[in-house]
């Protein structure tokens, strides 16, 4: 699947985010040694969800079916269709213990938690190089 749209960076905490034509919203925040990602899916069952961590990027993917049939009935309109959506969020580099996220989804809430590694120094984050 293509991952299409806009990204922006945000400069203040080091995340990237894809705003796509086709996602859903979801809320970030950061406490103590984690971020919690928030997610609103009401009606997508638990196991049409798919949430990925990969090259620092968390990727929530969703897959909707609610067709009816209509056995023989006159159908006036049809609103009920597939449909996917997918929703990236891309974090500071090795800033995730990507060992240590959990997800939890109740009631059409789906809450994410990544952890932070253990002793993660932003200020010491970067890579010296040397100029021949």
């Amino acid at each position: 699947m293509a991952l299409t749209g806009l990204s922006s960076y945000d400069f203040w905490n080091g995340i990237t985010h894809d705003n796509m034509h086709n996602s859903f919203n979801i809320d970030m925040i950061e406490i103590d040694n984690a971020f919690v990602i928030s997610a609103f899916l009401p009606g997508v069952p638990k196991e049409k969800i798919s949430i990925v961590f990969e090259n620092d990027t968390l990727t929530i993917a969703t897959t909707y079916d609610n067709i009816v049939k209509n056995d023989n009935k006159k159908v006036h309109f049809k609103e009920c269709i597939r449909s996917s959506s997918t929703r990236s969020v891309r974090m500071e580099r090795g800033k995730v213990d990507k060992e240590n996220i959990s997800a939890e989804y109740n009631n059409g809430e789906l809450v994410i938690t990544l952890n932070f590694v253990k002793d993660y120094d932003m200020k010491n984050n970067n890579v010296n190089v040397n100029i021949n």
